[in-house]
């Protein structure tokens, strides 16, 4: 796509999903779950970050952890802390944080089950 190309994405991104890359748009969960397979990842593995209602609900649909970009264009009537998300993120270098802390929570419980 040309805005992608344009910002330098093309080359840096795995999977590029556009509106018109599936049949269903978001809130449908087939956008997702498109950039997942051609990722070879399981749904569950996948984190999807987004700025309205619908990327949540997609998100969600699609069996992935979600998390609400508040910089992102929402409108002046959203209230994303709201919408159904895994965790909310003010910053995009908040997003390494919540990461990790996922991560350490999945290696306590893996060791919580080992120790059983």
């Amino acid at each position: 796509a040309p805005v992608t190309a344009h910002l330098g994405l093309a080359t840096r991104a795995a999977v590029i999903v556009s509106g018109d890359t599936t049949a269903h748009p978001k809130p449908n969960p087939e956008p997702l779950q498109h950039a997942a397979e051609a990722l070879r990842l399981a749904p569950g593995d996948c984190v999807y970050v987004g700025d309205d209602l619908r990327d949540i609900e997609a998100g969600r649909a699609a069996g992935m952890a979600t998390l609400v970009a508040r910089w992102g264009y929402m409108g002046v009537d959203a209230d994303p802390d709201r919408w159904p998300a895994d965790g909310w993120l003010d910053h995009p270098r908040d997003l390494a944080g919540w990461l990790d802390a996922r991560s350490a929570a999945a290696r306590a419980g893996a060791r919580a089950t080992d120790a059983r």
